[in-house]
């Protein structure tokens, strides 16, 4: 699997869909524009922990986001800049920009500091959860 990190602008300053992503891609992978364009090929990575599939700050309403595309190996060999083309055309709208794992990191950091919160979030499957 092949994975490229990417910077975004949102158009919406707030989580409305309780932690399921927003524009320009969609947590079923059929709406929104990368998924419009590039699925089954390339599909949004769901980060680890409870960040799910894009970091975003809250506190000073940043608008900045980071998210991950990825694809197969299969598809890569094929069509080796699909992951940059999805990041920089499919999110052209939003002002989408390919980074390094390393530059990832530092914008999370800065987006999204370590701290400590309980907050409740409704799950893919529709669940009620409480994450940490």
């Amino acid at each position: 699997m092949h994975i490229q990190y990417a910077k975004f602008v949102s158009l919406v300053l707030h989580d409305v869909h309780h932690n399921f992503p927003i524009f320009p891609f969609d947590s079923d992978n059929k709406i929104g524009n990368i998924p419009y364009h590039y699925f089954p090929s390339v599909s949004i990575q769901q980060l680890g922990g409870c960040l799910g599939y894009a970091v975003m700050h809250y506190e000073d309403q940043d608008s900045r986001r980071v998210c991950c595309v990825s694809c197969s190996d299969e598809v890569y060999s094929s069509f080796p800049d699909i992951l940059t083309d999805a990041v920089e055309m499919g999110m052209a709208a939003w002002g989408g920009k390919t980074m390094t794992p390393a530059q990832a990191l530092t914008l999370v950091q800065h987006l999204s500091p370590e701290r400590d919160e309980e907050e409740p979030y409704i799950d893919g499957e529709g669940n009620e959860q409480t994450r940490t």
